[in-house]
C-alpha cells in the first residue's frame, strides 16, 4: 500500500487499498486497486469481482480491465499506510 504523510484517498489513487464492503465480504476487508474517487464513491479494480462478472456473463476474457463503482454508503472502512510508526500496545506491556 502507498505511504501517505496525511490521510488522503487521493494520495492512494493507483495503489492497492484495503476496504471493508459487507455486501462483498461480511468477514474481512478486501484488497483492491483504487482507480478514481467521485463525490459519491470509489472506482476500484477487484479481481475476484471481475472473475465473478466474467463467469456470470459466460465470457472468458474482457478486452479491458473491469472497474467497479462502490458507493461510500456501502463501505464500512478504508485503510492505507501513513508515514509514521504503529505500535502494538498489547506487545509493549
Amino acid at each position: 500500500m502507498g505511504i501517505m504523510e496525511h490521510p488522503s484517498l487521493a494520495a492512494l489513487i493507483g495503489e492497492i487499498i484495503a476496504l471493508h464492503i459487507p455486501s462483498l465480504n461480511k468477514e474481512e476487508a478486501i484488497e483492491a486497486k483504487l482507480l478514481a474517487i467521485e463525490q459519491n464513491g470509489l472506482w476500484i479494480e477487484y479481481m475476484a469481482l471481475a472473475q465473478a462478472a466474467l463467469e456470470a456473463a459466460n465470457v472468458k476474457i474482457s478486452p479491458k480491465t473491469l472497474a467497479f463503482f462502490v458507493p461510500f454508503s456501502s463501505i464500512s472502512f478504508v485503510y492505507g499506510s501513513v508515514a509514521s510508526p504503529t505500535l502494538s500496545e498489547t506487545l509493549l506491556t
